[in-house]
């Protein structure tokens, strides 16, 4: 296991190193990642060859190649088919990265899609019951759940959900009705509720 201590910041593209292979070798790497070039020198490494993955046009990361025998580099540069193969493989590692990060915004995404789904119909019941019991419109009782629900720092579906609850369950008080929505239900209804 080489661990060479790289940090994110010198993971990045350097001002006026484009993006692309990156070639470097002895002390030249020391010049361009310095505690990276540092540590992979005492490590025994003579060289590395870079390429970006890029995701959209950034850099998402590399491919590097460790290079351990200093004459690789003393007599020539990576052949047009050795850059290739390099450039080829970045290229797989960055879509399979692409990819990995589109399904899990998705993912995110369906997951509170369903979580708004499952809120709404217990949103409209709170709100038919604030109807009800405050003799308001359905946007106004919805504006008093969203303030009660900003003013307790409880979220709407959960204040909502001890709503009904509370309204379907005639032992129970509003001042009990959850340990988190119960002062913003207490509010909502009052202290001493008519049902």
């Amino acid at each position: 296991h080489l661990d060479l201590g790289v940090h994110g910041h010198e993971a990045r593209a350097l001002p006026g190193v484009p993006l692309g292979v990156v070639e470097a070798a002895g002390e030249e790497l020391v010049e361009l990642w310095p505690a990276f070039g540092a540590a992979a020198r005492d490590e025994g490494v003579r060289g590395v060859v870079a390429e970006p993955f890029l995701v959209q046009g950034e850099s998402r990361g590399a491919l590097n190649v460790y290079v351990f025998d200093e004459r690789v580099f003393e007599d020539r540069t990576l052949s047009d088919s050795e850059l290739g193969l390099i450039r080829l493989l970045a290229a797989q590692a960055a879509t399979a990265l692409a990819n990995v990060q589109l399904y899990s915004r998705s993912a995110e995404l369906a997951r509170n899609l369903q979580l708004a789904m499952e809120s709404r119909g217990v949103i409209e019941q709170a709100k038919g019951i604030l109807m009800a019991r405050r003799s308001c419109a359905e946007d106004a009782a919805f504006d008093l759940l969203r303030r009660a629900s900003q003013d307790h720092n409880v979220k709407v579906r959960d204040l909502a959900r001890d709503m009904v609850d509370w309204a379907v369950s005639p032992s129970l008080d509003p001042g009990v009705a959850s340990p988190e929505g119960s002062p913003a239900l207490a509010d909502l209804l009052g202290a001493d509720p008519q049902r």
